[in-house]
């Protein structure tokens, strides 16, 4: 396993603090702060509360991880290198023969290998908790659509793509959870 990356530090920094935060997906503001403190982050707090007001849609003091970890690393196709996204769509090809650009959910259940799924490996979820937590990340207002389209499904994976440095592990877990069949 290659070594964990800044981003990948920050991310399990955060799943701590969503704990603390009863686990809704979202961390409060102020420990969001008093972390990026910890990691050295000096930031004046007017700036930072406009970052955090950005991310705070609903104004309620909570951040989510997806919506902060955007922020940072801007639309997912301007921060995946070209061999990733050939990798992605090399997959979703695979998951969509007809060349539609959208695969159904059922087809996406159909291919999924959560076995080699990294949380999965890890023990933190089993395969059918990857698979949900896949759809959940693609849902639309907690909505799990009935098809999923190659820019949703490179979405998905962009937030992998900031975590891992290594491009070769990168491909590796991708084709491992979705093996052509």
């Amino acid at each position: 396993m290659p070594p964990i990356s800044i981003t990948s530090f920050i991310y399990r920094y955060f799943l701590a603090l969503e704990q603390k935060a009863m686990n809704i997906g979202k961390v409060e503001r102020e420990d969001l702060k008093d972390a990026m403190a910890t990691w050295g982050c000096q930031v004046e707090s007017k700036y930072l509360d406009q970052l955090l007001d950005s991310v705070d849609v609903g104004k309620m003091g909570l951040v989510a991880w997806r919506d902060w970890l955007q922020l940072l690393r801007g639309p997912s196709t301007k921060c995946m290198s070209a061999d990733r996204m050939a990798v992605l769509k090399e997959v979703f090809s695979a998951m969509d023969p007809k060349q539609t650009g959208v695969v159904s959910t059922d087809d996406l259940a159909y291919f999924f290998n959560g076995t080699d799924h990294p949380l999965c490996t890890i023990g933190e979820l089993n395969e059918k908790d990857a698979l949900a937590h896949m759809f959940l990340s693609v849902s639309v207002r907690g909505q799990i659509p009935n098809h999923v389209s190659l820019a949703t499904f490179v979405d998905y994976y962009a937030d992998l793509s900031v975590c891992v440095d290594d491009s070769e592990y990168f491909e590796n877990v991708v084709k491992a959870i979705w093996p052509s069949k």
